[in-house]
């Protein structure tokens, strides 16, 4: 029996990795792509494709992903040619892993630029993290440093959310209380394993 892909959508700051972690809490496998995103930085040849793409990004043997990040969410077309270059590894592993599982499990899926890539084809649920941009704003200033506006600068780089929450299933309301949270990724969870 093959495994449930669950694939997290929501905005930039809207809680994606606190919904996989109460999903990993029922037993989910949780297949990150910023994880994936750390090892292949430490690879000489994605290093160098990077750099041949970006240059200046390349601080020795690290990769400096503020400022690749201030170049990709500038220009749409930087952006692609960076996702060119770690999302078909990403993807290949993802996949493997998937293929790989036995016994039904429910694997999620928490990829920051999910929408529209070719990981999205691995994806038999969508769940929409919904969360206010007051709250998002307020969150990546605090968490991430960064500066007001940026947020909304990097939502303007993206599909609009609501094109996002249009192919979810489900959705998460995460202006609530950790504990209300807790509850809708649980009834999340029962139906979705219901039917396994």
């Amino acid at each position: 029996m093959k495994p449930i892909v669950i694939g997290l959508y929501g905005g930039v700051g809207a809680g994606k990795d606190l919904v996989a972690n109460e999903f990993r809490y029922l037993g989910a496998d949780i297949l990150d792509a910023d994880a994936e995103v750390t090892k292949l930085y430490t690879e000489a040849s994605i290093r160098n494709a990077v750099k041949k793409k970006f240059g200046d990004v390349i601080v020795g043997d690290r990769v400096d992903r503020k400022a690749l990040a201030q170049k990709i969410f500038t220009n749409p077309d930087a952006r692609h040619d960076l996702e060119a270059i770690l999302h078909p590894p990403i993807h290949e592993r993802f996949q493997q892993r998937i293929a790989s599982v036995d016994a039904p499990e429910v694997i999620i899926l928490n990829v920051p630029l999910l929408f529209g890539s070719k990981m999205e084809s691995l994806v038999a649920v969508g769940v929409f993290i919904d969360d206010s941009e007051e709250i998002r704003e307020d969150r990546v200033i605090k968490y991430r440093g960064w500066k007001p506006g940026e947020l909304a600068r990097r939502d303007a780089a993206q599909p609009p959310l609501s094109e996002k929450r249009k192919r979810c299933a489900y959705i998460v309301d995460n202006n609530k209380t950790p504990e209300e949270v807790e509850r809708q990724v649980r009834a999340i969870w029962k139906s979705v394993t219901t039917f396994k």
